[in-house]
C-alpha cells in the first residue's frame, strides 16, 4: 500500500511538472534556436565584410584588377581573349550558397514535438492536472492505511464508501 501511495504522488508530480515546465522549455528552445540562427548569420556576415573589404582594397590599388572584373561582370569579352573550359562543380553557385544557409537553419527543429504539445494544447494540459488531481485524490483516499481507534474493531464487510467517510471522520 505504501510503495503504491508513493508511486501515485510520484507520477502526480510528474505529470503535473509537464503541464508547468513544457511551456517555458518551449520557450527556451525557441530562444535557443534563434540564437543559434543569428549566430549563424553574424558569422556570415562578418565573413562577407572581410571578402568585401579585401575587394575594395584590391580595386583601390589594382586598376587592372578593376577593369577585369568589370568585364567579367558586364560579359565583355574580346575576340583575342583566351577562355579556359572550367568544369561545373569548380564554378561558384553564389545561388546554392544563398539557399544552403536558411535550409541549414530550418532543418534544425526548435523544440521537441511532445513539449510543443503540451505548451500549446489547453485541453491537454488541463485534462493531464485533471488527472494528477484525480490521482492524488485516490491515493491519499485508498492507498493509506487509516488509523483506527483501539476501541473500535475493523469490519471487513464495510463497503468502500463506509471506510472512507469513518476514515476521516473524528474519533
Amino acid at each position: 500500500m505504501s510503495l503504491g501511495f508513493w508511486f501515485c504522488l510520484f507520477l502526480a508530480a510528474v505529470m503535473y511538472a509537464v503541464v508547468v515546465l513544457a511551456p517555458k522549455w518551449n520557450s527556451y528552445q525557441n530562444l535557443n534556436f534563434e540564437h543559434r540562427n543569428n549566430q549563424f548569420q553574424l558569422v556570415s556576415l562578418e565573413q562577407d565584410v572581410k571578402r568585401l573589404g579585401n575587394v575594395v582594397t584590391v580595386l583601390e590599388s589594382d586598376t587592372e584588377f578593376s577593369v577585369e572584373l568589370a568585364r567579367a561582370d558586364f560579359g565583355a569579352i574580346h575576340p583575342e581573349d583566351e577562355l579556359l573550359a572550367v568544369d561545373e562543380d569548380l564554378k561558384m553557385n553564389v545561388q546554392f550558397l544563398q539557399q544552403l544557409s536558411p535550409a541549414l537553419i530550418t532543418s534544425q527543429a526548435g523544440s521537441s514535438e511532445w513539449v510543443r504539445l503540451f505548451s500549446q494544447h489547453r485541453r491537454l494540459r488541463h485534462l493531464t492536472l485533471a488527472v494528477a488531481g484525480l490521482l492524488t485524490l485516490f491515493a491519499f483516499c485508498f492507498l493509506i492505511e487509516p488509523r483506527r481507534p483501539s476501541s473500535t474493531s475493523a469490519d471487513d464487510a464495510d463497503s468502500p464508501l463506509t471506510r472512507l467517510i469513518n476514515r476521516y471522520r473524528k474519533g
